[in-house]
This record gives structure tokens, C-alpha cells and sequence, in this order.
């Protein structure tokens, strides 16, 4: 979904290109499903499918009436906000700017703070809003790229699930005899994690703007995947080849 590439690009863009793939391959080791929309994420958890999962905090707020269930921010969570606008061709733009006024408005803002929706205004909260902390250290992150993020959308969305999405079942195999390994041998293995840690693309390709612009091209894109599914095979094949070795 939207929301989780919000979430994915967030990692990307503090960690780095290659240290974020690296920190979510390793983490797909622990997953246990992958989720198609966001707000089902915290539903999963609730139903005891997971036990833990990264949700935005407005999904998340809502649920926890439930006393068995937290939500914490990330140290570095970026604000991502909600988007409101005029349809160029609407029949009745006048009313839709007066609205969006509104909404931006002091009254609109705080309607918008009260109501059940678990998000933030934009508006500065009163110090002795509950809140007013925690609406303090999100707005002073560092904001997100966004131009960088629609520049490479397509490539961010297939590269996970290339990586992630489609072999989930063999990333947990290859991890669990990882640490199996390592536990045994009592010594990490950076060698094996470094395979299963990279991805095919480099920092530099993944804000290439002509590279880019050619997944707009269905045929480039399904020829990338292909190289990248194969890429990936390569790499857990040699890991996995290693990890024999050490038995």
C-alpha cells in the first residue's frame, strides 16, 4: 500500500539505500505474513497472528482500547501527511477551496484533533494537550523526500516485492539456518548476510531519473524483475552453499 512504501522509502531515506534493503531482508527473516493494505496490519496483530508489526500510528491508536496491545513510535519516525485537494476539472471547486480552508483552519484543525481519527493537526497543540510532546518530535524530523519518492515508486514497490514479497518462504529458511549456524558456531557470519542482505540495484541507479522513467514501460520492468529473481536466487544458493560448508 501507499502508507507502507511511506514506511519503506522513511527507512530508505535515513538509513541509506543499501543499509535499508539490508535492514529489511534481515528483518523478513522474522515475518510471518506480509500484509496487502496497512490497515490490516494491526488487525493481524490484535487477531494474534504477529506479534508485532509497522503500522502508522492512526490505525494503531484505534485498537488500543485493547490492554494487551501498545503502539510505539520509531526513534526517527517521519511525518507523512494527509493530502486534501481540488479535482482540476470539479463542478464545484469554489466549495471544495472554502471546505479545504475549513480544514486548515484553527476550528478545523482542532475538530480534526478531537475526533477518533488517531491523526495530528498541523496546528501547534496546547502544551498541556496530551499529545503536544509527541506532535512536538514529529514535526521536528527531518521531512521526507517526496520528489525522490514519486521519482522511484515503481522500483521501490517491485524491488520489495521481488525481494521480499515473492520468496518469503525461502528468505525464512535461509535465515533460520542462519542463525542456527551462528548460534552453533558462536560467531556471526557477515559473509552469508551480506548475500542475503543486497539487492542488484545500486544507491546511485536508484535515483537515476532516465533509468527510472523506463519502468513506466511494463515490458523493462517485467524484464527487470525477471534479472532480479534470478539475482536473488544466485546470491541465497551461495549462502545456502556456505552454510553447508560449515556444517
Amino acid at each position: 500500500s501507499d502508507t507502507n512504501h511511506l514506511m519503506v522509502e522513511s527507512l530508505l531515506q535515513q538509513k541509506g539505500w543499501e543499509e535499508g534493503w539490508a535492514t529489511l531482508l534481515a528483518s523478513a527473516g522474522n515475518l510471518v505474513t506480509i500484509s496487502s493494505r496497512s490497515f490490516g496490519v494491526a488487525d493481524k496483530i490484535k487477531s494474534g497472528l504477529g506479534v508485532a508489526g509497522p503500522v502508522i500510528d492512526n490505525y494503531a491508536n484505534l485498537l488500543l482500547n485493547d490492554p494487551h496491545l501498545v503502539f510505539s513510535y520509531f526513534p526517527r519516525s517521519a511525518v507523512s501527511p494527509t493530502y486534501v485537494a481540488v479535482l482540476k476539472n470539479s463542478q464545484h471547486a469554489s466549495e471544495a477551496r472554502r471546505f479545504i480552508r475549513y480544514l486548515l483552519s484553527p476550528e478545523g484543525q482542532r475538530i480534526l484533533a478531537d475526533a477518533n481519527t488517531g491523526k495530528y493537526p498541523v496546528t501547534q497543540l496546547a502544551p498541556d494537550n496530551p499529545r503536544a510532546a509527541q506532535q512536538a518530535m514529529l514535526m521536528n524530523q527531518p521531512a521526507l523526500n517526496y520528489r525522490l519518492i514519486l521519482k522511484r515508486q515503481r522500483l521501490v514497490q517491485r524491488m520489495f516485492d521481488t525481494a521480499i514479497s515473492f520468496r518469503l518462504a525461502q528468505l525464512k529458511d535461509a535465515w533460520r539456518a542462519l542463525y542456527s549456524a551462528e548460534a552453533r558456531l558462536k560467531r556471526p557470519l557477515p559473509e552469508i548476510r551480506a548475500l542475503l542482505t543486497s539487492v542488484p540495484i545500486d544507491a546511485r541507479r536508484s535515483e537515476d531519473e532516465a533509468w527510472l522513467a523506463q519502468f513506466d514501460n511494463k515490458s523493462f520492468a517485467e524484464q527487470q524483475m525477471m534479472e532480479w529473481q534470478l539475482w536473488f536466487l544466485k546470491n541465497q544458493r551461495q549462502a545456502i552453499a556456505k552454510l553447508e560448508e560449515l556444517k
